[in-house]
């Protein structure tokens, strides 16, 4: 019996600039050098047959929203509900539109962000307590030798947030952080689903040459980043 670990990217922003990003993802996860690690374009109709087929899976950022009514956004919407729903799920990371589609998905709600206006900027996101006693953050903190911040500096580009959850869930949903413009900037649903509002994948080099094009970082911004 093969104990290979194996993760699935899907990649779910469009724009040839941005084809590199899930290279991204699988760099900064990848544990050992003979993970396999599968890469799907959802937004041009590729899936995999079944979330529950990986150790674990990465949905990233899109220009769509979660709650958009179209094919590939519906699909993947029905893939995370059931992956999240088994006894079988898979741990699962989401960033950005990841983050809110998951939580759509689970029937949480999703809408234009609160300050009424899209968020592309650095933001100091506060840290809850709750997130020092995730057993992975423990074992990190340990292996590292670290105590999380209160406040962490992370960069965002959204225009909707996850507003709330609902009650009836039957698993368990724990806020983890907030930021200025979202009181739910990350989640942890049952013991594997981990939801980050913004980019912590990000590198100076992505902020630079495909988003700083639109002069609304300033050089300061992209340093701190």
């Amino acid at each position: 019996v093969s104990t290979q670990s194996t993760g699935a990217v899907l990649h779910c922003l469009q724009g040839e600039h941005w084809n590199h990003h899930p290279q991204t993802w699988t760099t900064l996860l990848r544990n050992k050098d003979d993970e396999i690690w599968d890469i799907f374009i959802t937004y041009q109709g590729e899936f995999p047959a079944s979330l529950l087929d990986y150790d674990g899976v990465v949905i990233t950022g899109s220009l769509n929203s979660a709650y958009d009514d179209i094919p590939w956004v519906k699909n993947l919407n029905n893939m995370v509900h059931d992956a999240v729903y088994s006894d079988k799920c898979p741990k699962l990371i989401g960033a950005c539109f990841g983050h809110q589609l998951i939580a759509h998905a689970i029937g949480g709600k999703v809408d234009k962000n609160p300050i009424g206006k899209r968020v592309l900027k650095i933001e100091d996101v506060a840290i809850f307590d709750e997130l020092k006693t995730l057993p992975f953050v423990e074992r990190a903190m340990e292996k590292y030798k670290i105590d999380l911040p209160k406040t962490l500096c992370v960069f965002e580009s959204h225009g909707d947030s996850v507003i709330s959850f609902p009650e009836n869930l039957p698993f368990k949903v724990q806020i983890l952080a907030k930021s200025p413009t979202t009181d739910i900037e990350m989640y942890f649903i049952g013991s594997k689903v981990l939801g980050v509002q913004g980019h912590p994948e990000m590198i100076k080099e992505d902020i630079k040459e495909r988003i700083f094009i639109e002069k609304t970082l300033t050089s300061k911004d992209i340093e701190a980043a």
